[in-house]
C-alpha cells in the first residue's frame, strides 16, 4: 500500500535524482567541533501560539541527536507557514526534547556571532527561512550566507525536497551534503513502492494541491490495483460528477 498527503513530497521525485548522490549521515567521522547546516521540516500547525502536532520535529530528533552526539554544532533552519510566523513556538516545543537555543534571525552579524559561540554538541534554531527574500527568490547570496556557517549540508527535510527553494537546491552546491535518517528512510521506502511495487497495490492520495498530484495519479492509474482520492482532492471529483461540494477547498 502506497499513502501519499499534504506530508509527502507533492511531487515525490521532482530532485529525486540528488538524492541518490547524497552520503548518509552514518559515513561522517572525526567531526568533532564542526558545524552542520540542517534542513528540516518543522513546519507544524500552530493555533493561537501553540503547536498543535509536533511529529515532524520528533521525527527529526533522531538526525540531530546523531548529529550533536558526534560533537557537531548543530545549526538547524526550517520555514513556517508563508513567513511572516515566527519559530519561536518551534523552538519552545524543540527544547522539550533536547537543549537547543533559538536565534531569532536568520542571517547576519548576530547569527554568524552565535554560530562562533557555540560549544561541540550544540543545537541552535534559526529564525523563519522565509523571513528573508533569498529563500523562495533562489538567491545565491543569500545561499552564500547560510553555507558560510557551517561544515556540512544535511537534507532531513523529506517534504519540502520538491521545492526549488535556495535552503533546498543551492546550498547543497556549497558545501558537502549528507542525507539525514529521515529523508534517508522516506526515499528508501518510496522508491520500493514507485518503482517495484507488491501486489496488490493500494494507492492512497491525499491533500489539497490537485496539480501536483495528478501525475502521479496518471503514473500509477494502470499500476495501482485500486486508487483511493481523499482530502481536499476528493472535491474536484466529486464536484465533476455533479455532487454540491458548496464552499469546501477545490482546486
Amino acid at each position: 500500500m502506497l499513502l501519499l498527503g499534504p506530508s509527502a513530497c507533492a511531487s515525490p521525485f521532482k530532485n529525486h535524482a540528488p538524492l541518490r548522490f547524497m552520503k548518509s549521515i552514518k559515513e561522517l567521522k572525526d567531526m568533532q567541533g564542526k558545524a552542520a547546516l540542517v534542513r528540516v521540516d518543522f513546519n507544524v500547525p500552530i493555533q493561537d501560539g501553540v503547536i498543535t502536532d509536533d511529529f515532524r520535529i520528533q521525527k527529526a530528533l533522531l538526525t540531530i541527536k546523531f548529529l550533536s552526539e558526534l560533537g557537531m554544532k548543530v545549526i538547524l533552519i526550517t520555514h513556517l507557514g508563508k513567513g511572516t510566523e515566527s519559530l519561536a513556538p518551534v523552538a519552545a516545543a524543540l527544547a522539550k526534547y533536547i537543549p537547543s537555543k533559538f536565534i531569532p534571525e536568520v542571517i547576519g552579524a548576530k547569527v554568524t556571532e552565535a554560530v562562533q559561540a557555540m560549544a561541540s554538541g550544540d543545537v541552535i534554531l534559526l529564525e523563519n527561512l522565509r523571513m528573508n527574500p533569498g529563500e523562495q527568490g533562489k538567491d545565491m547570496e543569500f545561499a552564500k550566507a547560510l553555507a558560510a556557517l557551517a561544515d556540512i549540508y544535511v537534507n532531513d527535510a523529506f517534504p519540502v525536497c520538491h521545492r526549488d527553494d535556495s535552503s533546498i537546491t543551492l546550498v547543497p552546491t556549497l558545501l558537502p551534503s549528507y542525507a539525514g535518517f529521515q529523508l534517508e528512510s522516506e526515499v528508501k521506502h518510496l522508491s520500493i513502492a514507485f518503482e517495484r511495487p507488491e501486489h496488490p497495490f493500494l494507492f492512497i492520495l491525499g491533500g489539497a494541491k490537485f496539480d501536483t498530484k495528478l501525475p502521479i495519479i496518471n503514473r500509477y492509474i494502470g499500476t495501482a490495483d485500486n486508487l483511493f482520492i481523499g482530502g481536499a482532492m476528493l472535491n474536484d471529483f466529486l464536484k465533476a460528477k455533479g455532487f454540491e461540494v458548496g464552499r469546501s477547498l477545490r482546486f
